[in-house]
């Protein structure tokens, strides 16, 4: 007991026992949180043989979801699309299937990739919303993601723990051989022959480079980053990483 406590949260039985005033101390509990950031942009919403990215990343959210009621965790959804939504905390699971059906909702006409909002502006929305200890998923394939977004996924790492799903489609590491084809550029069209070995080679290379930095930048930072692909048809493994 110090002066100025609350003598209605006084533990009599316990200062009759002791001898001396003591006081009950109440701890807030609260239910383990999975919050899975699904990124539905107009980068996701691309494939070429069997899904698209964004199909494959909701067949994920669908698996880590299911996971979550089974440990009797709640979920959060953080859907990033021409904007960002922050759905609210379900745990039963007619919830969890209502966040499930808003996230694979049709998705809205393409537009300029300058009026969506960037990787950036969901972390800096997690960082303010998260709920300490809670597991978070970042479902996406980290178009725009830079050397910039390091110190807000660092901070998150702090007091929640983090796992990434990249998600990456075949014609991404490999040119198809289409022939000679004529590509929209920031400069106009670009005619290109895809099926030149040189630039199959190029193509390949800096396709590489281009998945090599994402995945280092979570690796660097000690956060496990798993690379699916829009073929892959069984993702047992998902739930494997989820507990």
């Amino acid at each position: 007991y110090q002066p100025g406590d609350e003598t209605r949260f006084m533990n009599w039985r316990l200062s009759a026992r002791t001898g001396h005033l003591q006081m009950k101390v109440f701890h807030e509990e609260r239910r383990p949180t999975v919050v899975m950031l699904i990124d539905r942009r107009n980068a996701m919403r691309f494939g070429t043989r069997k899904r698209l990215k964004l199909t494959q990343a909701l067949r994920t959210a669908i698996t880590i979801a299911a996971s979550a009621l089974q440990t009797n965790k709640a979920v959060t959804t953080l859907l990033l699309d021409d904007a960002s939504y922050w759905s609210g905390t379900e745990s039963t699971e007619q919830g969890v299937l209502n966040l499930l059906f808003r996230a694979a909702a049709a998705a809205p006409p393409l537009q300029s990739v300058e009026k969506q909002p960037g990787l950036l502006d969901a972390l800096d929305l997690l960082l303010e919303k998260r709920i300490p200890g809670s597991n978070i998923y970042l479902l996406s394939d980290y178009i725009d993601i830079t050397d910039e977004h390091r110190s807000r996924l660092v901070q998150l790492t702090t007091d929640c723990r983090l796992s990434a799903f990249l998600f990456h489609d075949p014609a991404e590491f490999q040119l198809p051989k289409a022939g000679r084809l004529q590509f929209a550029a920031g400069n106009g069209p670009l005619d290109l022959d895809t099926s030149d070995p040189l630039l199959q080679s190029r193509y390949q290379e800096m396709a590489q480079d281009h998945f090599s930095r994402r995945r280092s930048i979570f690796n660097e930072l000690g956060i496990h980053c798993r690379f699916i692909s829009t073929l892959e048809d069984e993702l047992a493994d998902v739930e494997m990483a989820t507990q």
